[in-house]
Order: C-alpha cells, then sequence, then structure tokens
C-alpha cells in the first residue's frame, strides 16, 4: 500500500468513528449490515458506480462535479444548489459547495460564482466564510465535508484507472 493510500486509511478511520456516530444514514451501507472494521468501511464511503458520467483528470476537480457531489449527499436538486431560491434546504448546501470549490480547486471568487448562476463574488466570499466559522465548532460539519472531498477525489481516481 502507498504512503498516499496508508494516509487515506488513516484520516479516514479517524473521522469515519464520528461520522458513524453523528450522522450513520450518510453510509453507502447501514452500519448494521456492515461488520467489517472501519479500514474497509472506507470503500463503501467513497464508493462512486463507474457508470457516473462526470470525472476528472488532473488535480482538480470541475466545479460541476462538487456541485453534482454535494446535491447528491445533501438529497437536493443541484439546480437548487445553483439556483436564485433561498430555501432553508438549499443554503447550507450551497454554501458547502461554494467553500469546496473555493478549497478544492484555483478558481477565483469571480469564476466560481459564474458557475453558481453568475452571482456575484461577495456572494461566495460570503459562503466562504460562512462554512470556515462554522466548521470551528460543528464536527458533523466538519465530517460532512470531509466525506464529501473524498467523494469528490474518488471520482479522480476512477477516471485515471479508467486511462
Amino acid at each position: 500500500m502507498s504512503d498516499v493510500s496508508e494516509e487515506l486509511v488513516n484520516r479516514t478511520d479517524q473521522f469515519l468513528g464520528r461520522l458513524v456516530r453523528l450522522h450513520p444514514e450518510r453510509l453507502a451501507v447501514p452500519i448494521q449490515e456492515t461488520p467489517a472494521p472501519m479500514t474497509q468501511l472506507v470503500e463503501r464511503v467513497v464508493y462512486i458506480p463507474t457508470d457516473r458520467a462526470l470525472t476528472f483528470k488532473g488535480d482538480e476537480p470541475p466545479i460541476k462535479l462538487i456541485i453534482e457531489e454535494v446535491a447528491e449527499f445533501y438529497e437536493v436538486h443541484p439546480l437548487a444548489i445553483v439556483g436564485q431560491r433561498r430555501t432553508r434546504g438549499a443554503i447550507r448546501p450551497r454554501h458547502i459547495a461554494m467553500y469546496l470549490a473555493r478549497e478544492m480547486t484555483t478558481r477565483s471568487f469571480p469564476q466560481i460564482g459564474a458557475a453558481f448562476s453568475d452571482r456575484d463574488h461577495t456572494t461566495i466570499m460570503h459562503g466562504h466564510r460562512n462554512i470556515c466559522h462554522a466548521r470551528e465548532a460543528d464536527d458533523r460539519l466538519r465530517d460532512e465535508i470531509d466525506v464529501l472531498r473524498l467523494r469528490i477525489h474518488s471520482r479522480r481516481v476512477n477516471a485515471e484507472a479508467v486511462a
């Protein structure tokens, strides 16, 4: 196992334990059906079916992939994330997608705003700042973001395996 793989397993073990306690409904397989040790759960949490069309190569994911992954994770439609409505169920996922777009790509705030229905860059800054502050106080949110990062990165691994 490579150093990167070992690091992924070790870091995943750390937050998976918290995730199972705080947010078990987000796992791909219910815990009671999975007697495997935590390190074997990594595969199930970040599993992405190979029939998914959007994958990526290189170091940074496209913003569209981030939006789709966040939408799937929070069970909202991707249009709710990029749309103009300010419903309670869409605001937190939208801010998380903005945060991840800024943290996982080299795109500027205006470029990210363009991907979110031409929102102003200050709106993207607000969403990013909101999640930065919330992550400090909320272990559950931190774990959810870590899982989302793994799921997004697993798309790159799948794309590279196919190539």
